[in-house]
């Protein structure tokens, strides 16, 4: 059995008024796992959340770590304390090195693709999970059972994105894969750690300078597991690039 959990930063909106300057960037991230893999990490991680917060069902969700003060789970509050998040982004760095898992991502200067299709209607939700799933069953065994796992964003776009993947059928083509949407929750591990490189590297594509060592996941313990990257760009007349993160 093979895990691929998908999670997004930064929103779809194309909008040239609702595209922010500091962060235009739109990515989606997918993150697999062997079976066993997955399940030693869970472990691991609920473990980690329990000596940190002293507490297992804990959401690791980057918007609350990068804002701990404001965070709705009150343990997170912790991390407020400088030698309490060295501590916390030391051994969660320690746990990224140490198992076993591979990243997809496809990303998005929202800016620039505007100005390319400013007149067309597109989803960049689905551009992104079409450009995810076709790299990851390029490499698929076909005779292995698979379970992709994305995040809910609402319930209109979660039905709007279930109807245009049946009608595209760009899951077609392998008849032990699995799809399901599951809002964040300290049972999903691997939808965790989707959100929080997705994070790391849209900071990263946004010409964010790294934060000081304790403050964030160490770029460097997760660029040598992407296998795959894809950045949509453009050039000054709009013809389309890709470079790679």
């Amino acid at each position: 059995m093979k895990y691929l959990f998908i999670d997004e930063s930064g929103d779809h909106n194309l909008l040239p008024n609702k595209i922010d300057p500091q962060f235009p960037m739109f990515i989606l991230t997918g993150v697999v796992f062997e079976s066993k893999e997955y399940q030693k990490f869970k472990v691991k991680l609920l473990n980690f959340k329990k000596e940190i917060f002293n507490k297992k069902r804990i959401v690791l969700h980057s918007k609350e770590l990068t804002r701990p003060n404001k965070a709705r789970q009150k343990e997170l509050g912790l991390l407020t304390d400088s030698t309490s998040r060295l501590i916390f982004y030391t051994k969660l760095n320690e746990i990224l090195e140490k198992t076993d898992f591979e990243i997809l991502v496809y990303s998005i200067n929202k800016g620039k693709f505007h100005n390319m299709f400013k007149d067309i209607p597109v989803d960049l939700y689905f551009l992104g999970f079409t450009k995810i799933i076709n790299s990851f069953k390029s490499k698929l065994d076909h005779t292995e059972n698979i379970k992709i796992i994305t995040e809910s964003r609402n319930k209109k776009l979660d039905k709007q994105f279930l109807l245009t993947c049946e009608n595209t059928k760009v899951l077609d083509g392998h008849k032990h894969l699995q799809l399901k949407i599951q809002s964040k929750s300290w049972k999903y591990s691997g939808l965790e750690l989707a959100d929080l490189i997705s994070y790391r590297i849209s900071r990263k594509l946004s010409n964010k300078p790294a934060k000081p060592i304790g403050n964030e996941i160490d770029l460097n313990v997760i660029l040598h597991k992407i296998v795959y990257k894809e950045q949509f760009e453009t050039n000054e007349k709009g013809k389309r690039i890709r470079t790679s993160p």
